[in-house]
């Protein structure tokens, strides 16, 4: 999911946030913030890899390359995705 907001403070902020599918949204654990990112898209490359596609001149305020499926961690799979960071 990807969200955009702006306050009285400064420039649009992106959201990426990943989760698991039919599972309520945990809004609160962004994998990647970002500004001024005009164009930011992504795309699964398979089941386990998402890959984060940014222009110049995105400033990434926050971004974390792992995130766990909560079903996966409830079933005791270690399936981490990983998140690629692609500057275009």
């Amino acid at each position: 999911m990807e969200s955009g907001r702006k306050d009285a403070s400064g420039p649009v902020t992106d959201e990426l946030v990943l989760n698991d599918q039919g599972q309520p949204l945990q809004l609160d654990a962004p994998v990647l913030t970002a500004r001024h990112c005009d164009g930011l898209s992504f795309s699964w490359l398979n089941e386990y890899t998402v890959e984060i596609r940014y222009p110049i001149p995105c400033a990434i305020d926050h971004f974390t390359n792992r995130w766990q499926r909560p079903s996966d961690v409830a079933a005791g799979h270690e399936n981490p995705i990983e998140i690629i960071l692609v500057r275009s």
